[in-house]
């Protein structure tokens, strides 16, 4: 037990201080403070456009001056001829001629290349209220039939989501953001994995290839260090994910009376994170990365020089690839027997069955049945590893991978039937 503490121990400690540990932890907090940074400057350097505005109706141009967010309104310039001037010597963005008193209302915007830009969204909205106050004027409503008339209808959207022949949920909102929730996490379940399984690798092969490995292993066990190795990275692992817990819960109590830190909160369903289909999320992710790092760490135990590194770990990562792009297609509504097949794979059943079960897809039990066979295979994949490990690691070969790792596969089996012989 102590020899497999100071493997732990040292692998652990070394890579936690290493550079390329340092910097995964800290680019999504580096590029994300980059993102809102970027974002608050777009939104603090746009110029709001002025416009003027030529109408027959005075009143829509007070009216239209009011909104000082979207547009400023230079009143002014009350005919076109001043509009156009103004226009050449770029003292406006733009002018608005706009015909209200007509039985058919017109409105027409003349805009200046490389001025500012007026959202036409924005204005459509505001002069066609302006339109219907015109028109109730007209008809002589009264100011309680106006706001009615302009009273947009409310509108309630429901879906039914039905799991295991019964209602499970009826909110679409709901629904939605668990499917986008257990997106971001295959997506971090992703990185984790190919970063792991990278590293595992890149460990064997440099003590492998500088001849490090057969003084380590006359001291310890084989399956001592690699135990030792696995334990490591999922430490490692832990330490990543406790560091981005710590450092939310400072955030959140730094900024969580800023408005727009408020705003967001309110618009977020925590309780989704307590949601059957982000735990099963989870579950199915910490299996995956254990399962794509053993593989790493028998893969890297055939190469005999750290260059070959990329070759061993390359196979697996292809499979996580196709477990991703598998998730994206059920996410966008794509239903095949082909991806309904492979979200039973272990590799690659970690991207595709958190999703459909939360699309509705995929019930309960289908879930614990490919959870079931994961974990099977990640039990007959670590036996198999150790034993491929304690029989191949100090075994050396200037061939490619490939043939390398068919000659490692013949002696593991060689050594196999002579201890049953």
């Amino acid at each position: 037990m102590n020899k497999l503490w100071v493997i732990i121990k040292q692998v652990y400690l070394k890579n936690i201080k290493s550079g390329s540990f340092i910097f995964l932890v800290l680019s999504p907090i580096i590029f994300g403070l980059v993102g809102l940074g970027i974002g608050y400057l777009v939104m603090h350097s746009q110029t709001t456009p002025n416009i003027a505005v030529i109408t027959d109706t005075p009143a829509a141009q007070q009216i239209l001056a009011k909104n000082k967010s979207d547009f400023k309104v230079t009143q002014n310039i009350t005919t076109a001829a001043a509009a156009e001037k103004a226009l050449r010597s770029k003292k406006i963005d733009g002018y608005l001629t706009l015909n209200l008193q007509q039985a058919t209302p017109q409105a027409s915007l003349i805009q200046r290349q490389g001025g500012n830009t007026v959202s036409s969204t924005t204005l459509k909205t505001q002069l066609t209220a302006l339109k219907t106050n015109v028109m109730a004027a007209k008809l002589k409503l009264t100011p309680q039939q106006t706001r009615a008339l302009m009273q947009p209808i409310n509108l309630k959207q429901k879906t039914l989501v039905f799991k295991d022949g019964h209602q499970a949920s009826n909110r679409n909102d709901r629904q939605q953001a668990i499917i986008i929730a257990i997106n971001v996490i295959t997506i971090a379940i992703f990185i984790f994995l190919a970063y792991y399984s990278q590293i595992i690798a890149q460990e064997i092969a440099s003590e492998k290839g500088s001849r490090i490995m057969e003084i380590i292993l006359s001291s310890i066990s084989a399956t001592t260090h690699f135990l030792g190795k696995i334990i490591a990275m999922l430490m490692l692992m832990f330490t990543q994910v406790l560091f981005y817990l710590i450092i939310g819960g400072i955030a959140y109590q730094v900024f969580k009376d800023n408005q727009t830190v408020t705003s967001i909160m309110k618009s977020v369903d925590l309780s989704i994170l307590t949601a059957p289909e982000i735990i099963y999320a989870f579950v199915f992710g910490f299996i995956a990365i254990l399962l794509y790092v053993i593989a790493a760490a028998m893969l890297a135990s055939v190469v005999s020089r750290q260059e070959q590194t990329s070759q061993a770990v390359t196979p697996i990562m292809m499979l996580g690839l196709l477990g991703y792009y598998g998730g994206i297609l059920v996410m966008g509504g794509t239903k095949s027997s082909v991806i309904n097949i492979g979200s039973y794979i272990p590799f690659i059943g970690q991207s595709i069955m958190p999703i459909r079960l939360a699309a509705g897809d995929a019930t309960t039990l289908n879930a614990w049945l490919s959870l079931g066979i994961t974990v099977i295979f990640l039990i007959l994949l670590t036996a198999v590893a150790v034993t491929f490990y304690r029989s191949n690691v100090l075994v050396y070969s200037d061939s490619g991978f490939f043939k390398s790792f068919k000659t490692s596969w013949s002696i593991m089996r060689s050594e196999r039937k002579q201890k049953r012989a």
